[in-house]
């Protein structure tokens, strides 16, 4: 079982489930109160083997990009009725970097040539091309767009910041780190430094870009900003050869303001 989101969001965490074989996967909402699974969609179902590029929920639907034999496709899943909608379909461009906060779904159609992100109010019938193309590594909230950039090949990242409302795009911004999370109900943001063992945890402030560094995690996991706490998971042998080590989160406490 591979956990694709791991932060709670309206109660549910989204899976695909690889256990059976490699090639015949399923994908699970499930209810971390009532304990209830959903089966979104599976290779038996499709008939196809081809596995999801997104999952991704806002507690009241499920949006996830899939590859069909004839293309690829956009759907979105509602929790509560169980219907399946297609909300784009291309054989011209694949999907990526599928997200959805609230009401806006924001992802990735990727050509040969390259990549045009786009913003999608769930409400409205159509996507919005945006300005930039951020990385792969992007995070959102109602109001923002925050990813990092791989500069001078690796030896340093940077983070951008976009504003949906206003189109206003702030790059460089905050620290020199990646792997940025967002807070969905306050105004931080949180990103990985590099180091050549661990990783120094930042918190920053958004949108001043201020921001603080505290602890060490795990170089090659997420931090998360999840009701009100950040979470990242400490590095291997920390403490000091303790085998379990790399299985410890730790979190702290993120105010409203």
């Amino acid at each position: 079982m591979a956990v694709l989101r791991d932060r709670e969001i309206g109660y549910y965490i989204l899976y695909i489930d690889y256990t059976s074989s490699s090639q015949y996967w399923e994908a699970w909402a499930a209810n971390v109160i009532t304990n209830q699974k959903i089966l979104i969609d599976s290779a038996v179902k499709e008939q196809f083997n081809a596995p999801m590029s997104g999952l991704t929920t806002n507690g009241k639907v499920v949006v996830y990009a899939i590859s069909t034999p004839n293309g690829s496709q956009l759907r979105k899943y509602d929790l509560t009725s169980g219907v399946t909608t297609v909300m784009d379909t291309s054989s011209a461009y694949m999907y990526q970097s599928v997200d959805l906060s609230g009401n806006l779904l924001y992802f990735l159609r990727v050509v040969p040539q390259g990549s045009t992100a786009w913003i999608w109010n769930l409400d409205q019938p159509a996507p919005v091309q945006l300005p930039v193309t951020p990385s792969l590594n992007v995070a959102l909230n109602g109001n923002y767009l925050v990813w990092d950039t791989a500069m001078e090949l690796g030896k340093y990242f940077q983070l951008s910041l976009y504003n949906i409302v206003t189109g206003k795009v702030i790059s460089p911004w905050g620290p020199q780190c990646y792997r940025p999370g967002i807070a969905l109900d306050r105004p931080y943001a949180t990103c990985l430094g590099i180091a050549e063992t661990s990783s120094p945890v930042y918190l920053v402030r958004v949108p001043s870009g201020a921001s603080v560094s505290f602890n060490s995690a795990d170089g090659a996991a997420e931090g998360q900003i999840v009701n009100g706490r950040v979470y990242w998971l400490l590095p291997i042998n920390s403490p000091p050869n303790d085998p379990a080590s790399s299985n410890i989160i730790d979190y702290m406490n993120v105010p409203l303001q």
